[in-house]
């Protein structure tokens, strides 16, 4: 749903007020209802979204969540990396998209045991090479195994 706010009733929301704060009073109740005050802005592709995200570790082979972590919509992905995985894990490999190709993810991935096995992210006046862009063709297959569970989320 859209969030119909004024340009004052979003400022308050940025820092931090409570609905309560923002829209006090009997009459309204009802409005406070529809206002969600904890999630938060993000843009991807030019369109703005509000809201939340949902971060999973999934088993591609069967398809099946073992793990769901929620933020607030403008958490990047990759910071959500700590948030789904545990020592359990260890001796998995982790697919993920280019977003959690940096050195940090990669190091803290490995902190639980895991092999990541993240695609490589072309850059400008960088682009991917042949071999580069046949390994992710080959890691997204994998990776998409596990993008049609939100088919179903």
């Amino acid at each position: 749903p859209k969030q119909r706010n004024s340009r004052e009733e979003n400022q308050k929301i940025k820092e931090g007020q409570s609905a309560e704060q923002i829209w006090p009073g009997e009459e309204n109740k009802h409005k406070r209802r529809h206002k969600d005050v904890d999630a938060s802005w993000t843009k991807k592709n030019d369109k703005t979204f509000y809201g939340y995200k949902m971060h999973v570790l999934a088993d591609s082979v069967h398809k099946f969540i073992l793990y769901v972590s929620t933020t607030t919509a403008k958490v990047h992905d990759s910071q959500a990396i700590g948030d789904v995985l545990s020592e359990e894990d260890a001796g998995r490999k982790l697919y993920a998209d280019s977003a959690y190709c940096g050195e940090p993810q990669k190091e803290l991935t490995r902190s639980f045991g895991v092999e990541p096995v993240f695609c490589v992210k072309g850059r400008v006046n960088h682009p991917l090479t042949e071999e580069e862009q046949k390994e992710n063709r080959e890691k997204s297959k994998t990776r998409c195994r596990i993008e049609h569970i939100f088919g179903y989320v």
